[in-house]
């Protein structure tokens, strides 16, 4: 690869792309460019990286199309955060010379922590109730534990099902034919949105 001239770190709008790489390992010519902001349109994202010859790619905050990747001529090497970038077209980097390249995978533990904390969260109403709480009332909802009831997911992404106790079959969520095993004692729900007020 040439030598490395101008990089360019994309979405870094929380400012922390400094502390997690090893920049300093680039050569000491080599332009380094925080884009704190996101670049917004096609045209804007060709403007400002036109003179870069290495990108860092935030997950698939900014988009990377062929006819992009066509109008970045200077461009030997793309890389994203993360093992892989369904917005980066890999094909029209290829054809481009473009290298593609990830960074190594960090495991489902933080995805599973993040999915238990959304699930106590929507659970409890903590999202409606720190609104009320910041609005100056008290428990305005109560809460359901999640000691007994069943979650499935089937493998079409738009076919989450919640199953819950018959008990408590939550209100809010309609019934609906599903693809899930049925699970004894429960009845099967389609995850809908939460309601107004928070509750589920």
């Amino acid at each position: 690869m040439p030598e490395i001239r101008r990089v360019a770190t994309l979405d870094d709008y929380q400012r922390t792309a400094h502390r997690h790489a090893a920049w300093d390992s680039l050569p000491e010519a080599a332009h380094l460019t925080y884009f704190f902001e996101h670049l917004g349109s096609p045209e804007e994202v060709i403007a400002a990286l036109e003179p870069s010859d290495v990108v860092v790619a935030m997950r698939e905050r900014t988009p990377f199309p062929a006819d992009v990747l066509d109008r970045l001529p200077n461009l030997r090497l793309l890389v994203t955060t993360g093992p892989a970038n369904a917005a980066i077209n890999t094909a029209a980097a290829a054809r481009q010379g473009i290298l593609v390249s990830g960074t190594r995978a960090t495991g489902l533990a933080s995805t599973a922590e993040l999915t238990w904390g959304l699930l106590h969260a929507l659970s409890r109403s903590l999202p409606a109730e720190d609104r009320n709480l910041r609005e100056g009332t008290w428990q305005q909802t109560v809460g359901r534990g999640l000691n007994g009831p069943r979650l499935g997911a089937s493998s079409d992404w738009a076919a989450w099902e919640v199953a819950w106790p018959r008990s408590e079959s939550p209100s809010a969520w309609t019934s609906s034919p599903g693809a899930l095993t049925s699970v004894p004692g429960t009845q099967k729900h389609w995850a809908s949105p939460p309601s107004a007020n928070g509750n589920c």
